[in-house]
C-alpha cells in the first residue's frame, strides 16, 4: 500500500525550511511534499498578483498534475489559511486538515501589527521598481487582504486547530474560525506566533494526530 501523502504549507514571507522539523518527524511514515508557495523559498516565478486563492490554485493544480488528490496538510499561519481553503476544493479530497495558528481575516489582526503591516506596505510600494521590494509588497497584500468564505463547505474528514497564546488575532477571531471549520482550538501555552511552528507540544501534538508514536501507519483514503 502506497504511503499516504502530507502536504506541508509554511507561512507567509517564509520557505519550506521553516517546516523543515515537521518533515523529518514525518518522514518515514508518510510521503511529505513540503512545498514553498508561489513568490517564497525557492518558488520564484512572478506572479501578477500573490493571494491566499491564487497559492490555493496554485497547489491544487500542482497536486492533480502529480497525481495526487487525496491528501492531508499541515498548515502554518497563511499556509494554515491555504491548507482550510484546500479543504474546500471539489477535486481534492483530505484526510486531515492540521492548522496551526492560522489568520481569520486582516481585520483581525491587532492594532500595532495591522498598522505596522500597512506601514511596510505602503514603503514597498514607493520602491516596487525594485523587485524584492515589490515582493515584499504583495506578501503584505496578501496577510492582510485575506478574507475567509464561511459559505465554503470544507470537506476534511478531520480537522486540527492550534493557536499560540499570544496570537496576532483577537479570540472574537479565533472564535470565528471555530465556527467557520466547526473544531474547538486547542491552545500551545507560553508560545508566540512565530515560533509556535517549532515547539515541543506542537510536535507531540502532531504525534498524536499522525499516530507516529503508536506504531501503525494511517490508511490511506478508500478508493471511490
Amino acid at each position: 500500500m502506497e504511503n499516504e501523502t502530507v502536504v506541508l504549507l509554511h507561512g507567509n514571507s517564509g520557505s519550506s525550511k521553516d517546516m523543515a522539523v515537521i518533515a523529518e518527524l514525518l518522514n518515514g511514515h508518510y510521503t511529505v511534499l513540503n512545498l514553498d508557495l508561489p513568490l517564497h523559498g525557492a518558488n520564484t516565478a512572478p506572479v501578477e498578483e500573490l493571494s491566499i486563492q491564487f497559492c490555493k490554485e496554485s497547489i491544487e493544480t500542482f497536486l492533480l498534475e502529480q497525481g495526487l488528490n487525496r491528501i492531508s496538510i499541515v498548515g502554518y499561519s497563511d499556509g494554515a489559511n491555504i491548507a482550510a481553503e484546500l479543504c474546500g476544493s471539489s477535486v481534492l479530497q483530505v484526510k486531515t486538515c492540521f492548522l496551526i495558528s492560522p489568520n481569520t481575516h486582516y481585520q483581525g489582526t491587532v492594532l500595532p501589527w495591522r498598522v505596522l503591516f500597512h506601514l511596510i506596505q505602503g514603503f514597498c510600494y514607493l520602491f516596487r521598481f525594485s523587485r524584492s521590494m515589490k515582493t515584499v509588497y504583495q506578501h503584505m497584500g496578501m496577510m492582510l487582504n485575506y478574507i475567509m468564505d464561511s459559505t465554503i463547505q470544507r470537506h476534511a474528514k478531520a480537522f486540527h486547530l492550534y493557536y499560540a497564546q499570544n496570537d496576532m488575532i483577537t479570540v472574537s477571531d479565533q472564535l470565528k474560525m471555530e465556527e467557520i471549520l466547526g473544531v474547538k482550538r486547542s491552545v500551545i501555552a507560553n508560545k508566540t506566533h512565530l515560533n509556535i511552528v517549532h515547539s515541543t507540544e506542537l510536535m507531540d501534538e502532531i504525534e498524536r494526530v499522525f499516530e507516529i508514536s503508536s506504531g501503525p501507519i494511517p490508511e490511506s483514503l478508500p478508493e471511490e
